[in-house]
C-alpha cells in the first residue's frame, strides 16, 4: 500500500477537534506530524513506539519515517506548556 501524500490527511476530523487545545504549542508541519502519530498511538496495540504507529497506519514504508522520530528527539515543543493545555482542559 502505498504511502498517502498528506498522512495527515487519514486523521479523523473529530480527532482533529479533540486535539484543537493543543494546536497552539506546534509549528503547522509538527502539528501534522502530532495528528498522525496520536492516531497511531491510540490504535497500536501494545508498545507504542513510533514504528509501532506508523506501522498501524500502513505507514511503515513512508519515505518521512525519519520526520515523525525528528518531532519527538529534536523539534522543540514545551511539555510544560502541554501539560498546561491539558490541565485546563480537564478543569472545564
Amino acid at each position: 500500500m502505498a504511502a498517502p501524500a498528506d498522512p495527515s490527511s487519514i486523521v479523523p476530523h473529530r480527532l482533529r477537534l479533540w486535539l484543537q487545545p493543543f494546536r497552539s504549542q506546534f509549528t503547522a508541519p509538527s502539528w501534522q506530524t502530532v495528528l498522525v502519530l496520536v492516531l497511531g498511538a491510540i490504535l497500536s496495540p501494545g508498545r507504542r513506539t513510533v514504528a509501532a504507529t506508523l506501522r498501524v497506519l500502513g505507514l511503515e514504508a513512508d519515505p518521512r519515517f525519519t520526520t515523525f522520530h525528528r518531532l519527538l528527539n529534536r523539534n522543540r515543543w514545551n511539555a510544560r506548556r502541554l501539560a498546561r493545555c491539558l490541565l485546563q482542559g480537564l478543569s472545564g
